[in-house]
């Protein structure tokens, strides 16, 4: 499982962290023109204002709604059932290269019935969030300042997974 060891992590107090590359997110056929070379910057944009925010996912303590707040260009929280809840995750984006950094610090509800230890590997099944709540835009700008944008829907690209307790019967 290539999640095996996310808990070692990004921020202090975080459960798990992932980090992608922003040419992994993006098929690259930007050109310039003319007029010559010029910026590629990144950010992130929440959809919907305030309660429309909802991102799908369910804070597994209390079942609330993670509602997504805008912090900048750069930084989208996850918070518990209000702006000013409690942080769930975190999500980053490097404006100049579009590393794009996960942090999650709280259990989100999954769909599994988690009675077996094979429930737990969600790679093939995880909780995304729904569509069109968060994009993530890149901006290029050509040498005499004309620009154009593209998006993709990073939402459904962050894939919360599940990784539950195994037991085992360990007698020596």
């Amino acid at each position: 499982d290539g999640n095996a060891n996310d808990e070692d992590g990004n921020v202090l107090n975080d459960i798990a962290y992932a980090k992608v590359s922003g040419a992994a997110l993006f098929t690259d056929s930007s050109t310039f023109g003319q007029d010559g070379p010029g910026t590629k910057t990144y950010g992130l944009d929440v959809t919907g204002p305030g309660s429309t925010n909802i991102s799908g996912l369910i804070d597994a303590t209390t079942n609330q709604p993670i509602v997504l707040v805008q912090i900048d260009a750069d930084t989208v929280i996850g918070r518990v059932g209000s702006s000013g809840g409690a942080d769930a995750f975190r999500i980053d984006v490097n404006p100049t290269t579009g590393e794009v950094t996960i942090s999650q610090f709280r259990a989100l509800e999954h769909d599994n019935a988690g009675s077996s230890a094979s429930d737990h590997d969600e790679s093939s099944s995880p909780e995304i969030m729904d569509a069109g709540k968060l994009l993530l835009n890149v901006t290029v700008t050509d040498g005499d300042k004309d620009h154009d944008t593209d998006s993709i829907d990073l939402g459904l690209l962050i894939k919360f997974e599940d990784d539950g307790p195994i037991a085992r019967n360990d007698i020596d």
